[in-house]
């Protein structure tokens, strides 16, 4: 079944010799089927037809991290993400792979890696909610508490219905144990997530530390 979708694929490639994306999708396709060699050459051939095309780097990044080439992943997104047109989308969900790949390594190659990638994508796109978001997150996890509640401060204006800037706002509040500021966002927080048993908890929590003891029962009843 597979190699007749390779079959379908070079015929659609035969008939949109122009079109990148028929060559993306064989790309994907061999790399599932675990043809990495045919995959490398394709690419290598679409680089010199596209060469402007970051998803070619993408996908030059994704065979390079699947063959344990760290050095060459990187490199290659750095590249990709040097494209203005590379679309806001792809950009999260490499940036989202690449939060799971360090945290899961706490490689810091990867860290400022990441951090880098990060930077560069809200140089382009310095309004986009979810990209405020995953920056504070990268930051927080850097220990940039201060900086990274900042962003989630943005992130949550741009968006009020993004729960995990909320959380992580939570937690920036938290570690710079800051409960003023605790207490007035887990307010914010629970106007948009009323059932939510972890706002109200630190909702108390913040107004027992500041004193506001009928307020803190109320808000853990």
């Amino acid at each position: 079944q597979l190699e007749g979708a390779l079959k379908e694929g070079r015929k659609l490639i035969e008939a949109m010799p122009d079109d990148p994306d028929a060559y993306l999708t064989q790309v994907e396709l061999l790399m599932n089927m675990r043809k990495n060699d045919d995959a490398r050459r394709l690419i290598a051939e679409l680089e010199t037809i596209f060469p402007n095309e970051p998803r070619v780097l993408l996908l030059s990044a994704d065979l390079a991290k699947s063959s344990g080439k760290k050095e060459a992943q990187l490199k290659a997104l750095e590249k990709a993400f040097d494209y203005p047109q590379l679309e806001i989308e792809l950009r999260l969900q490499v940036l989202s792979d690449l939060y799971d790949q360090a945290g899961a390594t706490n490689d810091t190659q990867l860290k400022t890696a990441l951090l880098s990638l990060a930077e560069k994508t809200l140089q382009i796109y310095p309004d986009h909610p979810q990209m405020q978001g995953l920056y504070a997150a990268i930051l927080l996890e850097s220990g940039k508490a201060a900086e990274a509640k900042s962003y989630y401060e943005k992130a949550v204006k741009l968006n009020g219905d993004n729960y995990q800037a909320w959380v992580g706002l939570v937690r920036a509040d938290l570690m710079l144990q800051n409960y003023k500021d605790l207490a007035r966002h887990t307010e914010q927080a629970i106007e948009y997530y009323p059932n939510n048993a972890t706002f109200w908890y630190y909702n108390g929590t913040a107004h027992l530390v500041n004193r506001d003891y009928d307020q803190a029962v109320a808000s853990l009843e």
